[in-house]
C-alpha cells in the first residue's frame, strides 16, 4: 500500500521492476540459512539477473509499446557528450514519442545510486540544475535479443555510470505520464527500489 502522491528518490517500470520481482522470489524460495548466501544481497540480485530475469525477457519483447505525455519541460541528453543537453520543442500534453523499437523499461532518479553502488542514473545530480530541478529520464529501448548480450559485455560500464549506448536514450523532464499500451498483461513497477505490483499508466513528477 503506499498513497498519492509518493515520494522517492527513484522509481520505474518494465525490465528493472522484474529483476526486483525475480529477486523477492528468489529470496523466498531460497530462504534456509545456507541458501541466502546465494538468494540475498548483491550475490542474490547478480543470481536472480543471470538465472531468471534475462531467460525470460529473451523468450519475447513483453513491452512492446509506449507513450510518454510530457506535462512539463523536456531535455534530451547529446548523443556524443551526455554533459550537454539538446532542448525538446514538447508542447503541454504532447506525446514524446511511440519507439518503433521495443521499449523495455523506463526509470526515473534524482539520485545516481540505485543501490549496492551502482550508478544507474549517473547524470542525475546534474539535472537538478535545469529548469528549477529535474530528474533523470532513462529509457532502454531495441531488439531484447541484442540487448541482453550487449548489457552482459558492458556490465561494468554499466554499474560504473559510464556506459552509453543507442540502446539507453537519456533525457531530463520534470513532469511525464509513462503508458504502455498493445499489451495484455500489466508492467511490473518499483518505487525507490521496492517492487510493487504492477500498472500500465505510471506519472513521474519532480519535487
Amino acid at each position: 500500500e503506499f498513497g498519492s502522491p509518493t515520494y522517492y528518490t527513484f522509481a520505474g517500470s518494465g525490465l528493472d521492476a522484474g529483476v526486483l520481482n525475480d529477486y523477492n522470489d528468489q529470496k523466498q524460495q531460497l530462504s534456509k540459512p545456507w541458501q541466502r548466501l546465494i538468494s540475498d544481497g548483491l550475490p542474490g540480485y547478480l543470481t536472480a539477473v543471470f538465472t531468471r530475469s534475462i531467460w525470460r525477457e529473451m523468450k519475447k519483447d513483453r513491452f512492446a509499446r509506449v507513450s510518454i505525455n510530457c506535462d512539463g519541460k523536456l531535455y534530451r541528453l547529446a548523443q556524443q557528450d551526455r554533459y550537454d543537453v539538446e532542448e525538446e520543442e514538447v508542447l503541454e500534453k504532447d506525446i514524446l514519442t511511440h519507439w518503433a523499437d521495443p521499449v523495455h523499461a523506463v526509470v526515473v532518479g534524482t539520485t545516481p545510486y540505485y543501490g549496492f553502488k551502482f550508478r544507474a542514473f549517473p547524470f542525475a545530480l546534474l539535472g537538478q540544475g535545469y529548469a528549477g530541478g529535474m530528474f533523470h529520464l532513462r529509457i532502454v529501448t531495441g531488439p531484447i535479443a541484442e540487448i541482453v548480450p550487449h548489457f552482459v559485455s558492458h556490465a561494468l560500464t554499466l554499474w560504473k555510470g559510464t556506459y552509453q549506448s543507442k540502446y539507453v536514450q537519456e533525457f531530463f523532464a520534470n513532469d511525464i505520464t509513462v503508458e504502455y499500451w498493445g499489451t495484455e498483461e500489466e508492467v511490473p513497477f518499483q518505487i525507490g527500489g521496492e517492487a510493487l505490483g504492477s500498472k500500465n499508466q505510471i506519472r513521474y513528477k519532480f519535487s
